[in-house]
């Protein structure tokens, strides 16, 4: 089945978004259940694009990132941090699609946070990135009812870590500052994302460093 998903990507390699508009099914049922074939094939053509994804593909990937197996999150987290790598990789789409499936419960925010977790720590700049979108994320952690998503806190301490990591304060939405009183863990995390102060860090160099390279056309 991989094959076939390879065969897949190699029509459609000129138009990645159908691609992953076409495979979205299959990520949707990969989120429910374990043994969804070719969820890594798709990654990895999806990450290996040198094209600007459209929405469809950063869809894609929220939904891998929310995946019930294991493996197939690390395929995602991959392919977030190779398409960070090339500078392709647009934090605004990106934290949109998440967004939208953490409103409709399509994807367990949990699950995305290890992804992430483990995409940034695959380089500088995909850590940088995912900072990027973790920031324009956390407004829409705080339902109209005032109420965080289900293990929205996870997410938020993800942000904390990597704004510390990288010596770069994010801006706190005022609906999630209003959760910074009590010892909860969403308590502690928020008020560790308000005590962040901008600092330069080794990290941040290097992501820096990364950046330029992929702009001039350096990264292979």
């Amino acid at each position: 089945y991989d094959q076939i998903v390879q065969w897949a990507a190699w029509v459609l390699r000129d138009n990645p978004a159908t691609l992953a508009a076409h495979f979205h099914p299959a990520l949707y049922v990969a989120t429910q259940v374990v043994n969804v074939r070719g969820i890594g094939a798709l990654m990895a053509a999806l990450g290996g694009s040198h094209l600007v994804p459209e929405a469809p593909v950063y869809s894609a990937l929220a939904l891998a990132a929310s995946a019930k197996e294991a493996p197939h999150r690390a395929h995602a987290a991959e392919a977030i941090a190779q398409l960070a790598d090339a500078g392709l990789l647009d934090p605004a789409l990106f934290a949109r699609e998440v967004t939208a499936h953490l409103s409709d419960g399509f994807v367990m925010a949990a699950r995305v946070a290890q992804t992430f977790t483990d995409a940034a720590s695959i380089s500088a700049i995909a850590g940088y990135r995912v900072l990027q979108t973790l920031e324009l994320l956390l407004p829409g952690l705080i339902g109209a009812d005032g109420k965080i998503v289900t293990q929205g806190g996870k997410l938020v301490e993800i942000t904390a870590a990597l704004s510390n990591e990288y010596g770069t304060p994010v801006e706190v939405p005022a609906s999630l500052g209003a959760k910074r009183k009590g010892s909860s863990a969403l308590a502690v995390a928020v008020r560790a994302l308000e005590a962040v102060v901008p600092r330069s860090t080794v990290v941040a160099e290097e992501a820096a460093a990364q950046a330029r390279a992929a702009r001039d056309g350096d990264v292979a």
